[in-house]
């Protein structure tokens, strides 16, 4: 068995594992505090919970007094790339897609409640002037229950198949939050990696969900709340102010 080291974070190490030839993809959490060990759950759950979708990797094993996961290895030979060679309306359309699929088998829970009530909760994180601007537009628009959310917007954990389909990887962060949050941060993160071309990359992001979806959820709501968030984070920290132009 030889390990070859891939990336180390403060949280986790990743490696590929080779046996007999055959390779594998190991992620271990080797810190002790609650945070490690919630990332590791987080992890397993969610790759327990999309096996079989082809949206995220195969799981082959797990340990809980480990706290590891192996899954199937996606070699060069599977992958084509990730996302960064595709244009900004390939990105989004194919983003749109995939969260599309993903929405409609993540488990999911009931909620009430409207978007103005549930961004008002963030306080200091976003500029609560901009969310209070806004009112009466995201009191128009409700929660439609709650989902397992990757809530990673990070492009780079995105991987897209020699047959031109996506899976993701990396869910340390996921958690419970309303229907559509993974969608909000999709849309930031193609604002910021298509500056110039975030208008293209959304559109191609909403069109691609939106043909997709099956369910409740509206991509031209989503749009508004996600328009409304990012001018408010933006604000907050001051910052994306040339991403900011186009809206």
């Amino acid at each position: 068995m030889t390990f070859t080291l891939i990336k180390e974070s403060a949280r986790s190490i990743c490696a590929e594992v080779e046996i007999d030839g055959q390779s594998a993809f190991l992620k271990l959490f080797d810190g002790e505090g609650e945070a490690d060990q919630l990332a590791y759950m987080r992890e397993k759950t969610c790759l327990l919970s999309f096996r079989g979708s082809g949206l995220v990797p195969r799981i082959l094993a797990f340990s809980n007094p480990g706290r590891f996961v192996i899954t199937e290895w996606v070699s060069k030979g599977q992958v084509q790339d990730r996302l960064d060679r595709l244009s900004a309306e390939d990105t989004g359309a194919k983003l749109g897609r995939w969260l599309a699929r993903y929405d409609a088998v993540s488990p999911a829970e009931s909620a009430c409640g409207n978007w103005y009530s549930y961004l008002n909760r963030f306080g200091a994180e976003i500029d609560l002037q901009a969310v209070e601007t806004a009112q009466d537009l995201l009191l128009e628009i409700p929660l439609c229950g709650r989902s397992l959310a990757r809530n990673d917007a990070a492009l780079g954990n995105f991987m897209l198949t020699h047959k031109g389909d996506i899976i993701a990887c990396d869910f340390e962060a996921a958690t419970m939050r309303p229907r559509g949050w993974d969608y909000l941060q999709l849309y930031r993160a193609l604002i910021l990696r298509f500056a110039d071309r975030a208008a293209d990359a959304v559109e191609a992001f909403a069109d691609g969900y939106a043909a997709e979806h099956k369910g409740a959820l509206i991509a031209d709501e989503l749009n508004v709340v996600a328009r409304i968030l990012f001018c408010a984070e933006a604000v907050a920290g001051r910052k994306d102010r040339e991403a900011l132009a186009w809206l």
